[in-house]
């Protein structure tokens, strides 16, 4: 793009005339402002006049040029969103009356208001672009909290020093007042990750000891740490703890004060070098969970006011804190700023939470063994043997820390307590964090005597977690037949519903990788002595078999003929199992492929190695993606065992070991054939040329220093998607994040010539949403011979590989729930017209069943004795749905619009027939010669049928506009009631436009501003967090208990629902757009 080039956008406004809006669609020619106009994109934000460029005034890009936001209602939520937008971690404050300077040109937004769940500033609410009553005198600033300021936020305990940038150096964090250094011990990549996602550096590259950057100074404040790579910060990993115990990250921003524990107390943050309260204004228990949460103390029992455990001395910090509950910390949450506040000491906050160790092993030989105890109402008390078994225990050692469970001990092994008996009848699942929330009789209710006494044992010495299972006449110890140690005693498990699941669960348990098979009919052999376990149902993260679902310890109907098997991967009691290298590089991410199995290191066979392979290696050693798959022993011939052949990846495996291999050991390969791995540096950047937009044109990528082209050969609709994606200009399909991703013949190595160079334009699918694929002939519209409609008309699905993954994927787009079955032969009859897809390949997790791999559109072997069909578990939502406008959209030279409306789409393009699975798409026509470039569509709405087939919980809108506005009503007990509007805002709101999948919330109005209803009032003073799935789940006085009058029933306004889209292809130069939509067009 040129300095004088420009830049075609399509714009649509709503103008209100009478009852009906029109929506006006407009172009406009916007010329570049710069050469590098084409890297802007609508809603890209930039920080101006601050010192760094994580600070400074908010600017917004929007129709071709900045401009600046307006702050009124400018708050840290809002902020919060600039800076995850710019990647510069949490905000510090957010400056209003042009702090950074005044800025020129256009005020694009006003009234910025945030839930700060956005990815985005433009996807805040707003009064609308260019829409203010501001002058630049009132533009919004930001400030990126940084070390000086105090809090040690994110990056601000650690840091980098002696790197050639800030993301590369030796490792230092703050504590105490100073910085210091982390010993090496054990120190590894998952370490490294941790650390990098913390300063906001994206992937660990490698992880160096041995004062790689030279020796620190000072303390050395953390050793021997172990992460898993997940955890937010490098003091939550475990270590062996931290001198003084600081504040590092979470907890060192914050203390309890003058409580009888450390989870209990008044509230106190530090801030500028010293220790101050926080004001109750508004304090409540999600204030408090926040706090109880960031010091590792449970929940929140308590949220006291009127400095209930004492006044502070020192500068009130915080006041008017609002908190959803879900915030890393309490400065996380919304208030009025640092030391901003109108309180007095006497208004101090305090809170009580639940605490960590509320429960205790008494008389045995460690922490970790004894005589359980819990502490309740002031005292401690025993737990009667009632029902206690293994899956109990499990729950209190690891609420205490202690590993696994060895035992479970009954008739006070561990001599009788005194004082009271709090429980009895414990009954857990073994997925519960503390005793107390498993089930049982309640505290103190019982008929037991001490000498019941419930004991616990953690494992220890050589029986951990596979303490309790074996597996017995296998060809090694990851084969063979289930056994678990009970009562002092071996004893099998039945294979009644054994399954894969249950078989990952035993071979995760051994340390012996994933499932191969699960076997029943005792494929290993007969055993003896007892049946432990039957009708075993693990959905496959349990610690252990025991952990899953069954019968109870004992409890079957089975013989020794139904013992359950399983066959793992091959495990090795080495912890470098499957452990990867790259030896004789020029790099520790390039060289020749090793693993490591029993005992050694071997190499692998180059036979069917190639790209997709190199990546797992290069994704396993944090090395980023690959570069090559050298073979024929690049990197030199090793020596040793050839532990790999024909190795065959997917490309999603975490490790080398989950690809497809031949067995370790099982190769027909010389050293002459070692494989190799280079991995490469971030490069892969695409580009579309010569299109009429950014988003269409001839694919060309970057590599080794410069652009090239894509050649065509198999290129498809799946490839060009991954293009969109990587350049962010639609919602695409493939899984891959970058074309360089993608399977391939390799870099340079082609056929082709650049006649036949790839091409991509923005994918529109074809009716995304539910309205691509419909179900058949089934007994209600979640079951079904599944179509999908392309091309305008339906067509059926191969059921060739179709399976229950395929079938979740349809489920999940028709909102029927989950899947249940996936039907083949042609289940609920034969279809006609064409089969449009087969061999379809879904992950389960893909929107729609069009994003799955496929054969192509049309592309099939199939007859329709072969059409793929589905039971969903369904739910009740209205079957009807309105379309309210269709737009055919026609590229022709320059760009024209048609809209039609709604009442000439009803009778020309739409055809509804009564009954379930009926609604049809026909053909559209296609339109001719347009020449117009102003249309307005005219809209109007009706109000929705009610659904009469309404369950408990379920909610709707009722005297709005569409379906998704509307008074607020709830069903409960046979009939619906309204909701009261105290405490009814934004967020309380949002659940229901979630519930109701009607996109998210416009306004939560009160007052009955949809008129009144009547019957019940069913809830009133309702809180939601924002994260609950339905309204009945947030906090309210419970069904019917309210002091209102239908006065004050609450409303909801959504943005609507949206199905949308297609786009093909009609003549060489003709683009066709058929936009189907069931709201208000905005």
């Amino acid at each position: 793009m040129t300095q004088n080039s420009a830049v075609t956008l399509l714009a649509v406004t709503e103008v209100t005339t009478g009852p009906q809006r029109r929506a006006v669609w407009t172009l406009m020619s916007v010329p570049s402002q710069t050469h590098h106009a084409h890297h802007l994109r609508f809603g890209e934000v930039r920080l101006v006049n601050g010192n760094s460029s994580c600070s400074g005034r908010v600017e917004v890009f929007h129709s071709g040029q900045w401009g600046t936001v307006c702050d009124d209602a400018w708050g840290l939520v809002d902020a919060q969103v600039v800076c995850r937008q710019l990647g510069c971690g949490r905000v510090f404050s957010a400056p209003t009356n042009a702090r950074f300077g005044q800025g020129n040109g256009p005020i694009w937004l006003d009234e910025v208001t945030c839930t700060g769940n956005e990815s985005k500033l433009s996807e805040c609410q707003h009064r609308g672009f260019g829409s203010h009553n501001c002058a630049h005198s009132e533009d919004a600033g930001v400030v990126y909290s940084v070390p000086s300021f105090g809090f040690l936020l994110a990056a601000s305990s650690v840091r980098l020093v002696n790197g050639e940038n800030r993301c590369s150096g030796r490792v230092e964090i703050f504590n105490d007042g100073q910085w210091g250094t982390v010993c090496d011990d054990s120190w590894d990549l998952n370490d490294a990750k941790v650390v990098c996602r913390q300063l906001g550096c994206g992937s660990a590259r490698s992880a160096l000891q041995s004062a790689a950057f030279g020796q620190g100074s000072g303390p050395i404040w953390l050793d021997d740490v172990y992460c898993f790579g997940n955890e937010p910060s490098i003091t939550d990993c475990r270590h062996n703890g931290v001198p003084s115990f600081g504040f590092l990250l979470a907890a060192s921003s914050v203390r309890l004060v003058n409580g009888e524990n450390r989870c209990s107390g008044r509230v106190e943050i530090f801030n500028d070098g010293q220790w101050g309260t926080v004001c109750d204004d508004s304090w409540d228990l999600n204030d408090a969970k926040v706090v109880c949460r960031q010091l590792g103390c449970g929940s929140a029992r308590s949220a006291l006011q009127n400095a209930a455990f004492g006044q502070g001395i020192g500068p009130i910090w915080l006041d008017d804190v609002y908190c959803f509950g879900n915030e890393p910390s309490i400065t996380d949450c919304r208030h009025k700023g640092l030391g901003v506040h109108n309180c007095g000491h006497n208004e101090d906050a305090s809170i009580i939470c639940e605490g960590k160790f509320y429960v205790r092993l008494v008389n045995g030989n460690s922490s970790c063994s004894g005589r359980v105890e819990v502490f309740h109402s002031g005292q401690w008390g025993t737990v009667c043997d009632d029902a206690w078994g293994l899956v109990d225990a499990q729950v209190v050692c690891r609420q205490l820390g202690c590993g696994r469970v060895f035992s479970a001990p009954t008739n006070a092994r561990f001599g009788q307590g005194n004082g009271p008996i709090w429980l009895d009848e414990v009954t857990c699942t073994g997925n519960e964090s503390k005793l107390s929330e498993c089930q049982h009789r309640g505290f103190g209710s019982h008929d037991c005597g001490h000498y019941e006494d419930a004991d616990s044992v953690p494992s220890f010495g050589f029986l951990l977690a596979a303490s309790s299972v074996r597996l017995v006449n296998g060809q090694n110890r990851c084969s063979g037949r289930v056994e678990i140690f009970n009562d002092g005693q071996w004893g099998t498990v039945c294979d009644d519903s054994w399954d894969l699941n249950d078989a990952n669960v035993v071979c995760r348990q051994l340390g012996c990788g994933s499932a191969r098979s699960a076997l029943q009919s005792a494929a290993f052999g007969q055993g003896s002595g007892p049946i432990w376990l039957d009708d075993v149902y693990c959905f496959g993260n349990e610690p252990s078999i025991t952990d899953c679902r069954h019968n109870g310890l004992g409890v079957h109907d089975c013989r020794h003929n139904e013992d359950a098997s399983i066959i793992c991967e091959v495990g090795n009691s080495t912890a470098v199992e499957g452990e990867v290298r790259l030896v004789n590089g020029n790099s520790s991410c390039s060289g020749r492929v090793e693993i490591f199995h029993s005992g050694q290191w071997g190499t692998v066979c180059d036979d069917a190695w190639g790209l997709v392979d190199a990546q797992v290696v290069c994704r396993q050693l944090g090395c980023g993606r690959v570069f090559s798959a050298p073979t024929n022993a690049r990197f030199g011939q090793g020596n040793g065992p050839i532990w790999l052949d024909e190795v065959t990846c997917t490309g999603n495996e975490s490790k080398l070991s989950e690809c497809q291999h031949r067995g370790f050991g099982s190769h027909n390969c010389a050293h002459s054939e070692d494989a190799g791995v280079v991995c490469e540096a971030v490069e892969g950047e695409v580009r579309l040329v010569n299109g009429n937009s950014s988003c269409s044109g001839r694919v060309e990528i970057f590599h080794s220093g410069q652009w090239g082209t894509v050649c065509d050969d198999a290129w498809g609709l799946v490839d060009a998607q991954v293009v969109c994606r990587q350049l962010g200009c639609v919602t695409c399909t493939g899984n891959e994040s970058k074309l360089s991703e993608c399977q391939h013949r390799g870099f340079g190595s082609h056929n082709c010539a650049h006649s036949e160079d790839a091409d991509s334009v923005p994918s529109f699918g074809f009716l995304l949403a539910a309205s691509s694929v419909r179900l058949v002939n089934g007994e209600n519209r979640c079951s079904g011979r599944v179509e999908v409609f392309n091309d305008g008309q339906w067509g059926t699905v191969c059921d060739d590989s179709w399976d229950l993954n395929d079938a979740k994927v349809v489920c999940r787009q028709l909102g029927c729930g989950s899947a249940r079955s996936a039907l083949q032969n042609a289940a609920f009859g034969q279809g006609s017209g064409p089969i449009w897809l087969d061999d379809v390949y879904c992950f389960g997790n893909e929107p729609s069943i069009t994003d799955c791999r496929h054969n192509g559109l049309g592309v099939h072997n199939c007859g329709h004795n072969e059409d793929a069909s589905i039971i969903c578990e369904g739910k009740f939502y209205a079957f009807f749905r309105k379309l309210f406008s269709f737009v055919a959209l026609i590229y022709h030279l320059n760009i024209t619009l048609l809209c039609s409306t709604w009442s000439q789409m009803q009778n020309t393009f739409l055809s509804v027939q009564p009954g379930i699975n009926s609604t049809v798409f026909p053909t559209t026509p296609r339109p001719q010669n347009f020449t117009t470039t102003h249309v307005t569509a005219n809209i109007s709405t009706t109000t929705p049928v009610g659904n009469s087939t309404a369950v408990e919980g379920e909610v709707r809108l009722v005297n709005g506009n569409s379906s998704c506005s509307g008074r607020v009503e709830i069903f409960h007990s046979g009939q619906w009631g309204t909701v009261c509007d105290d405490a009814w805002g934004l967020v309380d709101a949002q659940v229901v436009c979630r519930q109701l999948g009607c996109g998210r919330v416009f306004s939560a109005p009160t007052n009955a501003r949809f008129g009144q209803g009547n019957g019940p009032i069913w809830l009133d003073e309702v809180t939601c967090t924002g994260n609950e799935s339905k309204l009945s789940e947030c906090q309210h006085r419970g069904f019917g208990s309210h002091n209102c009058a239908h006065s004050e029933d609450a409303g909801v306004v959504c943005e609507g629902k949206y199905e949308h889209v297609g786009l093909k292809r009609v003549k060489s130069n003709f683009v066709r757009v058929c936009i189907w939509d069931n709201t208000e067009l905005r």
